[in-house]
């Protein structure tokens, strides 16, 4: 659940923070208000492209964070787990910030990240539904990433993506070797050195990760150091005013009289026990030092080792944890090539077992894509006749993939159908729907794919543009059962709509000497009054308050029933 959005800087924002609940949330305010310029800091927070217009005038940086909890997240939970940046209180905290200089830098959870690992993370926490959504729909080759979202068969979409990668890879080397071979001569030649090489720098599995565990450790012991320098300075220094010393002088003068004063031979021995002590504390300390003046060479080694396997792995074109790897796929080519007739022998026979493995996984994918495209069919034409498409009809039409050789895609591609009125035929949706047909078609699709989404938080920016009527307060009833299983937000212009959420904000654009954005979450009257205003503009009258005040009545009794 997304939790808090804080912005600063960001275009006519100068400072905005708010907190979030679970349920249907809707956002809504004047057009121009800045609506959409929550959407924008969003995506900023999840890795979008950011550019240095987007700053606020007069501002060196701006920056935004998003605080979600993840305790029932269980894919984002496993994400942050395995890169070592999961919280004991299931908080993960997305941070970005772009600087003047165009500059920008992200985190999780306080950790430095890259652009990538935010899009990889935000993956597993949200999506957003853009007003232009339709635009997905327009093109065919997004049709099947749509149905594969609803199946839960990634893993082995992506064997079967290596399994073709591979498969083309090997008929690429049949080619060669069968048309040069002074090629094969040169790759052998070139393998070779790269095996010798690998070996003779002795990579071993799990070397790289070791070192840098290590090096992670040793790294923070300079600082140690200097801290044991300090103190063993105040314990025994040549000085002559370190606390051995002082305390010897003490014991010295103690010592003198004590035989006068009981009380003072009790100090005496006090003071006796306390420079032994302190000699002791300072022996340990220098052989602290000791192992670590020791440690410090052993630190310049796991560095130039550090440094050697970086240079390796630059060299091949890889990472410096994968170098054993690489040198086995090394010795395995080298195995292939070295008997030229066995060779290709062998790498067709491996391109046949890939050919079987690549069928097989294919023909279960093609079986859960059908079954996903009936159950995605009958959600669509529900809700479109919902949205007063009484009589459409939607369909997936499944396509040959490949010509014959393995796709990464699968045996098929997909096609969205779609017939909208009685008496035509079914025709692609990207050459037939109008522009108010594919809104709602967008719209239905939209609704249908978010029930198997495993999202837990949907964004929808104003998917219901170009919707009115009865059909506005079918939209709303919609999103409402969506929110039933995942956090929503909608930012919308519709009444019915609005009135069915949980929490109702409004956005509000303050003009003086600059311009501002302030988000207000509304309540009892304010809300009344803002739905009042959506559906009557500016002058709300009685009618339009009664009339809000009905609506509202209706979306909390509609709140615990199906749409």
């Amino acid at each position: 659940m997304l939790k808090t959005l804080a912005i600063e800087n960001l275009a006519i924002i100068d400072h905005l923070e708010t907190g979030f609940d679970a349920g249907l949330s809707v956002l809504t305010g004047e057009t121009g208000a800045g609506k959409s310029i929550l959407v924008d800091a969003i995506e900023l927070a999840l890795g979008k492209r950011a550019q240095t217009r987007l700053i606020r005038p007069g501002a060196r940086r701006l920056s935004i964070s998003l605080v979600f909890d993840v305790g029932d997240i269980a894919q984002a939970g496993a994400w942050l787990e395995r890169r070592e940046l999961a919280q004991a209180d299931d908080t993960c905290i997305l941070r970005r910030s772009v600087g003047a200089d165009g500059r920008s830098q992200a985190w999780i959870n306080g950790q430095l990240a890259t652009l990538e690992q935010l899009k990889e993370l935000a993956s597993h926490l949200i999506d957003i539904v853009g007003q232009n959504a339709h635009q997905m729909l327009l093109k065919r080759d997004k049709h099947l990433y749509l149905l594969d979202s609803q199946c839960g068969h990634a893993e082995q979409l992506s064997e079967i993506g290596q399994l073709a990668r591979r498969w083309k890879e090997i008929g690429e080397t049949l080619e060669r070797l069968a048309d040069n071979a002074r090629e094969l001569a040169e790759r052998r030649e070139w393998l070779e050195r790269q095996a010798e090489e690998l070996e003779s720098s002795g990579v071993k599995p799990g070397e790289y990760e070791e070192l840098e565990r290590e090096h992670r450790l040793l790294s923070k012991k300079e600082s140690l150091k200097s801290a044991l320098h300090e103190v063993h300075a105040i314990l025994d220094d040549s000085d002559g005013a370190d606390a051995a010393t002082l305390l010897g002088r003490a014991s010295g003068v103690i010592d003198k009289r004590g035989d006068t004063d009981p009380q003072l031979a009790a100090a005496g021995e006090l003071a006796a026990a306390a420079l032994e002590q302190t000699g002791e504390a300072a022996r340990e300390i220098r052989g602290a030092l000791e192992r670590i003046e020791v440690s410090d060479e052993y630190f310049a080694q796991l560095e130039q080792r550090i440094s050697r396997l970086s240079a390796l792995a630059d060299k091949y074109r890889t990472q410096p944890a994968a170098l054993p790897e690489q040198l086995e796929h090394a010795r395995r080519e080298l195995e292939k090539l070295d008997d030229p007739e066995a060779g290709p022998e062998q790498l067709r026979r491996e391109r046949a077992e890939l050919e079987k493995r690549y069928g097989e996984l294919a023909s279960g994918v093609g079986e859960r894509r059908r079954k996903a495209a009936a159950a995605l069919e009958k959600n669509v034409v529900a809700t479109l006749h919902k949205l007063n498409l009484a009589k459409a009809e939607f369909k997936v039409r499944f396509l040959d993939a490949g010509g014959g050789e393995p796709s990464p895609a699968g045996h098929e591609r997909a096609e969205f159908m779609i017939r909208a009125n009685p008496g035509q035929d079914l025709q692609p949706l990207t050459a037939t729907a109008s522009g108010g047909e594919l809104s709602r078609i967008s719209l239905a699709l939209q609704m249908a794919l978010s029930k198997k989404r495993p999202m837990p938080v949907l964004i929808f920016d104003e998917v219901d543009s170009g919707v009115g009527g009865a059909t506005a307060g079918t939209v709303g009833r919609l999103l409402q059962a969506i929110s039933r299983s995942a956090q929503v937000f909608c930012i919308t212009h519709l009444p019915q709509v609005a009135s069915r959420a949980a929490h109702h904000y409004r956005v509000v654009k303050e003009q003086d000497a600059q311009t501002r954005v302030q988000l207000e979450k509304l309540d009892g009257r304010e809300r009344r009054v803002e739905i009042a205003r959506m559906m009557a503009g500016e002058k709300i009258t009685k009618q339009s308050l009664e009339h809000a005040r009905q609506m509202l009545g209706d979306g909390e009794m509609a709140a615990d029933s199906p749409p």
